[in-house]
């Protein structure tokens, strides 16, 4: 622990075993890190913040003594930590906390829905290693929304009928939940494959959903199983 004056003697000498100076800031600085997922125009103010992908950035929270509140990368040469570093400290810190809770639920026409949810903000980062969170993906990867942070949206690519239903369902899904928040994040819809997020140019106006997915998405939805 850190010590103050005692009694007017000035700072008392570390006891045997304790850290104290900068390598102890630094490790409680790192201990504080975390990561949450927001909007690409949220994350451009300043933030330490990663781009995902188009609409969505992943940016750094530190927690302090005051609350808690994002960290700019000036703070981070402050701390002594470099960008990198910090990336890897503030995910294993998410990750070491309590998981989120899975639900699997099967629509009309069939297609499975995995539902991720929890009470804190931290569980649509989880998105980021969703590979680890969920099982096994298909090689063809899955589709993922984050409509606010305590939410995840998402279904395994694994039959083509089944995919075209929950690119309707989950747009729709995704943009009502955002719409309705707390802590809203994005109302897209990705293409989760081998760890990398593409945005599916996907919409909704009133009852109708709208999407213009990259060629490689629509050749990748070709090849899977039909009816």
């Amino acid at each position: 622990m850190l010590r103050s004056a005692n009694r007017g003697r000035g700072p008392t000498a570390p006891e045997e075993g304790e850290v104290t100076g900068p390598a102890f800031s630094r490790g409680r600085a790192a201990a504080s890190l975390r990561l949450e997922l927001l909007d690409t125009e949220e994350a451009s103010d300043g933030r330490a913040a990663w781009r995902v992908a188009d609409g969505l950035a992943a940016a750094l929270v530190r927690t302090t003594a005051t609350g808690e509140g994002p960290v700019d990368p000036d703070e981070l040469l402050t701390l002594g930590l470099g960008r990198e570093e910090a990336f890897h400290l503030a995910s294993a810190n998410v990750r070491s906390g309590a998981l989120p809770t899975i639900t699997r639920h099967t629509s009309s026409g069939t297609a499975e829905l995995l539902f991720v949810s929890g009470p804190g903000p931290d569980v649509a980062t989880h998105a980021l290693w969703l590979d680890d969170l969920v099982g096994q993906l298909p090689v063809a990867g899955a589709l993922v929304a984050v409509p606010h942070r305590r939410a995840i949206l998402a279904h395994c690519l694994e039959r083509w009928d089944h995919a075209v239903e929950a690119v309707n369902l989950l747009l729709l899904m995704a943009d009502g939940a955002w719409r309705q928040g707390p802590d809203s994040v994005s109302p897209r819809l990705y293409w989760w494959r081998d760890g990398w997020f593409t945005d599916l140019a996907g919409f909704v106006d009133g009852d109708a959903v709208h999407i213009d997915p990259p060629r490689e998405f629509v050749d990748v939805l070709d090849h899977l199983p039909r009816l």
